[in-house]
């Protein structure tokens, strides 16, 4: 055939498994996603356990196309889609190059178009049978890109299967659709975001203890998914022929409206509640001193390796041996168990609030971070869309949270009333319970104004929006002239000193993970002039952590981690620096001064931190020291250049001192 021929009669097409005795209809409502080496998505045990689940190896299995009075020169192909795409219909014709040039194959297992590589013709039924990823051949990739957002996160999808002929017009090959069938509609769910339950582990007597100490038996556990992903299992078993417009127009039966594909079964929370909730969880770990937790940063450090730093090791391309050699910084102040603080009640609730608090530093975690604020971005100018949006920020979070406890069988609630349970008759937790009775809502900072949560969101999105709007950073000129330009990661600390200070005036949990976030792989670009910091493990898709080495006061502003110097953190303001280059000795040196911006915290911290280069990479020296703030002073209505005069150097008390060594990466 060498020119377009309508097709009149197109055979009937249908998904089936020949192959399959099981009683499990085809296809699943739901199905998760788990992203494996090389930024493959597959989806797992598609179309379903046949003919059990498989816990040994990756869960899946082949499926088929059947189709009557096929030609023997007609291929097949199926195609996963999101079910707001078009389907071709019967006699479309497309361009051949498009589904050639992103055909899945062994040397592209990313490829769209999935072909069928073998069929067999059955003759009583006058029946072609085309397999697809016979013996798990290629997997089943699907590497739709969505956002956290509710509704791109419940976007049904469907796998679409496709007959097409060979044809040429005007000496062109094309593919002309012969007919073609759908799937029903599913949704597809991130594997780390679903329950224990349906993450299908392996029978075992494991058992988790909650808070109150009665045992959960995982095993025995339903679908617990959140919202709209606590789902009826499956679909109806069977899958009808996708019919031509022509088919649908004089169809005689009545057009009645499916039933809802999501149908929400679990309580959400009004979204004041989330707000005082996470303000108080974020409250409890980030108020006491990290030595609070002490019993518990052993597992913390463990987790932050094998869920951060590892993932940016394979992100990076380091080898295996270079991954295994990655380390946790070794920077806070040595402690014996007697200053560390212990409270045996309250060890259960601390581990859950730090494992919470992990969930959300996850490798995985930031760059979701980092895609869910760059898609928010045209909201910012509209202001019912950016409170929605705020609103659906949250409540991600909250959802996230929610699915993290599920295994406990313990809510975020019930979590919150056991801190508040302990904060009025421990010590440790007095200054929780005052910001709790200033401050009704702020998830993600411990000052006390109302509306910090929605301060920091707003600056966050800010910052991306104008990123995006200022497009790609042009190179920096006579940066490739610099010792200091390439790209860095932590290799040990060299050097760790404390002064006469007490444990509990120590930095907090999550500022901890914050200075990881920034400090523990960068990018430099620098100039005689200039400094630019981007963070590897940033969140917030911003331009770089920029620094003017003119020896004056100014202000940046963002963190190396994206992170606004706009808003307060840590009872703190950010954004002032000054820095200098001394051209004899080759050092880089810049000094941060933090201003209190909370009742609660009266001294300024001075932050010092200098670079020199190395044989292997460089050499950052920390120096931490802190003075107390001027009385009667606003620091909020003054320049950077006014702040810095207030600044009582003389009386500076050192907190630490610190030297890190950094190798070079690239």
């Amino acid at each position: 055939m060498t020119e377009s021929t309508a097709v009149t009669s197109p055979p009937a097409l249908v998904f089936a498994k020949e192959d399959c005795t099981c009683t499990e209809p085809l296809f699943s409502l739901k199905y998760l996603r788990t992203h494996r080496a090389g930024s493959l998505k597959l989806v797992r045990c598609f179309p379903h356990c046949c003919p059990v689940h498989s816990f040994g190896n990756f869960c899946s299995t082949s499926i088929d196309l059947k189709v009557t009075g096929a030609s023997n020169d007609d291929v097949a192909y199926v195609h996963f889609q999101p079910t707001t795409d078009r389907i071709l219909e019967a006699n479309d014709v497309i361009d051949a190059t498009l589904v050639v040039n992103n055909t899945r194959s062994m040397e592209n297992l990313k490829g769209e178009w999935i072909p069928s590589v073998y069929r067999y013709y059955h003759e009583a039924r006058n029946e072609t049978i085309y397999h697809f990823n016979q013996n798990n051949t290629f997997g089943w990739h699907y590497g739709w890109v969505g956002t956290s957002t509710k509704a791109h996160r419940t976007c049904p999808h469907r796998l679409v299967g496709y007959i097409f002929a060979h044809v040429t017009i005007h000496g062109k090959p094309m593919l002309q659709v012969v007919h073609a069938t759908k799937s029903p509609a599913f949704i597809v769910m991130s594997y780390r975001r679903a329950c224990y339950f349906c993450q299908k582990h392996r029978t075992s007597t494991f058992g988790t203890k909650p808070l109150d100490g009665d045992d959960v038996n995982m095993e025995s556990l339903q679908c617990e998914c959140e919202g709209e992903f606590n789902i009826e299992t499956h679909h109806p078993s069977n899958t009808l022929p996708y019919q031509s417009k022509q088919q649908r127009s004089n169809s005689s039966l009545p057009s009645t409206p499916p039933p809802p594909l999501l149908t929400p079964s679990v309580h959400i929370a009004r979204s004041s509640d989330i707000e005082r909730q996470l303000h108080i969880l974020y409250a409890f770990v980030s108020l006491p001193s990290v030595h609070f937790f002490g019993c518990h940063l052993p597992a913390l450090e463990s987790r932050v390796v094998k869920s951060m730093l590892q993932p940016l090791g394979v992100s990076l391309g380091l080898n295996a041996y270079q991954k295994r050699t990655m380390a946790f910084p070794t920077f806070l102040r040595p402690t014996s168990p007697s200053q560390e603080t212990t409270v045996k009640s309250l060890m259960s609730v601390q581990s859950v609030a730090i494992d919470l608090l992990l969930s959300l530093f996850t490798f995985e975690s930031i760059r979701q971070s980092c895609a869910a604020f760059a898609a928010a971005t045209p909201h910012l100018l509209q202001r019912d869309a950016l409170h929605q949006a705020y609103q659906t920020w949250l409540g991600s979070i909250h959802a996230q949270l929610t699915t993290r406890l599920l295994p406990l069988n313990l809510t975020i609630s019930q979590l919150v009333n056991h801190v508040q349970d302990a904060m009025t008759h421990i010590p440790e937790l007095h200054a929780l319970h005052r910001s709790v009775q200033n401050q009704q809502t702020h998830p993600l900072d411990d000052s006390h104004t109302t509306n910090n949560a929605f301060d920091y969101f707003v600056a966050q999105l800010r910052e991306v929006f104008m990123a995006q709007e200022a497009g790609p950073m042009p190179d920096v000129a006579g940066a490739a002239t610099s010792i200091y330009n390439g790209q860095f990661l932590f290799d040990k600390t060299v050097s760790l000193v404390y002064a006469n200070s007490t444990p509990d005036m120590d930095i907090s949990v999550p500022t901890l993970l914050r200075w990881i976030t920034m400090g523990y792989a960068f990018t430099l670009h620098h100039t005689s002039t200039s400094l630019q910091i981007t963070s590897s493990l940033r969140p917030f898709a911003t331009i770089p952590s920029e620094f003017i080495l003119d020896a004056t006061p100014r202000v940046f502003r963002v963190f190396p981690n994206g992170e606004s110097s706009m808003t307060s953190l840590a009872g703190l303001s950010h954004g002032d620096y000054i820095g200098q280059h001394s051209p004899s000795t080759g050092m880089v040196s810049l000094d941060f001064l933090s201003w209190p911006s909370a009742d609660s915290v009266t001294k300024v911290s001075r932050v010092s931190v200098v670079l020199s280069p190395t044989k292997s990479g460089l050499m950052a020296t920390v120096s931490w020291g802190q003075a107390e703030g001027a009385r009667g002073v606003d620091y909020a209505s003054m320049n950077a250049l006014q702040r810095y005069a207030t600044y009582a150097m003389d009386k500076e008390a050192p907190v630490a001192s610190f030297q890190f060594g950094y190798s070079r990466v690239k």
